[in-house]
């Protein structure tokens, strides 16, 4: 314990993204890279926006695709991308590092939120497999450590980019906004009508161009994608008893847009038609689905099958594990002395944790929030060693 105290007391936040950078560098070299048909997708929308075209994907937004078709093409290769989303994850270190110095005022916490996130299994796994989480977790906190700073329109600025990249953002966003807002110091209303007027002009500015390419798509106006209904389906049908969205198993789109000759559009009518009686027609199994899923969600290790070996069943339970029961400790010990500092952090564990419980879960879709549990338990962690002698 001496040696961890030492070793927190000395070392410098550089310290701390240089051995960050040299782990994914590491794991770059001496693993093999993930290959998931997302990656794919994200490939294939890139190459279609950058040719002029109307992307073919109706559930996924463009920011990624963007991203990764920007990223090979500077760096002249397919792996590209890569070495960008290495980048942007040791730069997540240091807002992690930034976000938890604000909210606690202590040096030390801060420096064992960045080491952790540099070191935790999901954020290097993430930083090497082309999906799209890495990016958004960087654009998300940034927001969050603008909003933090009381630099409210760079903050709307990044939070309107990260819809460009998971659509859960346009949802999310306002409410996240209003949190920080509500419970600044310098909250009044005449800030609350400035700031939320400044999110409705900036969203309308620079989602234009994605509003632009739907209305010539679906000839209506549509704000993100058609995900919704696609997952809510998903989630909420006779076939789903695991709360995940796995095709043939816990769900079946294929009859439905057969029928629809695979016209998204029509078919998310349909999707979200069925999902909504699903639920009113089944009003027990829809409680027991969403706690499922709910319980799916928080699970300390991954229930998809190709992910349930003891290998990963362990790096979870022992990377994951530990923060959650340490997020705990600060939430029932600590947390009163930090309420105002918080609540935009809980907000926005509420809200995810909301949203993918009522469609699929996917402890992919958990990640996102996971710094947020790396920044609470940093304190009780803090708490614990330097508590010892």
């Amino acid at each position: 314990m001496r040696f961890l105290k030492e070793l927190i007391n000395k070392i410098d936040i550089k310290n701390i993204i240089f051995f960050s950078l040299l782990i994914r560098f590491l794991f770059l070299i001496f693993f093999d890279l993930p290959n998931f048909g997302d990656t794919q997708t994200h490939k294939q929308i890139g190459e279609e926006i950058f040719s002029g075209n109307i992307i073919f994907s109706s559930i996924h937004m463009p920011g990624y695709g963007i991203y990764m078709h920007i990223s090979n093409l500077l760096m002249k290769s397919n792996f590209g991308v890569i070495f960008f989303d290495i980048i942007l994850s040791c730069s997540t270190v240091y807002i992690i590092y930034q976000i938890s110095k604000k909210i606690f005022n202590d040096i030390n916490i801060a420096k064992i939120s960045a080491i952790i996130y540099s070191i935790y299994p999901f954020s290097i796994f993430f930083s090497l497999s082309s999906l799209n989480e890495n990016l958004y977790i960087f654009l998300l906190f940034s927001s969050i450590w603008f909003f933090y700073n009381n630099k409210y329109l760079y903050g709307v600025i990044f939070i309107i980019i990260s819809i460009y990249v998971k659509s859960i953002s346009f949802f999310i966003a306002p409410i996240l906004i209003l949190s920080f807002l509500f419970f600044s110091k310098n909250y009044s209303s005449k800030n609350l009508l400035k700031y939320i007027s400044i999110y409705i002009i900036t969203l309308s500015f620079l989602m234009t161009p994605w509003w632009i390419h739907n209305f010539k798509k679906y000839d209506t106006f549509i704000p993100t994608n058609l995900s919704y209904g696609y997952h809510l389906y998903s989630g909420n049908n006779e076939m789903n008893k695991t709360g995940g969205g796995i095709g043939g198993k816990d769900v079946s789109h294929k009859l439905i847009l057969d029928s629809l000759e695979h016209d998204y559009f029509k078919a998310d009518k349909v999707f979200k038609e069925h999902a909504y009686n699903y639920i009113k027609n089944n009003p027990m199994e829809f409680v027991g689905i969403t706690f499922t899923k709910l319980l799916r969600f928080w699970s300390f290790y991954p229930a998809d099958e190709k992910y349930s070996n003891f290998f990963y069943k362990f790096t979870s339970i022992f990377s994951y594990g530990p923060i959650f029961f340490l997020s705990l400790i600060f939430i029932f010990f600590y947390s009163r002395n930090y309420i105002r500092e918080i609540i935009p952090l809980i907000t926005t564990l509420f809200l995810f944790t909301a949203i993918y419980s009522l469609t699929i879960v996917s402890i992919r879709y958990r990640f996102p929030i996971e710094p947020i549990l790396i920044i609470l338990s940093s304190y009780s962690l803090k708490k614990i060693l330097f508590s010892l002698k």
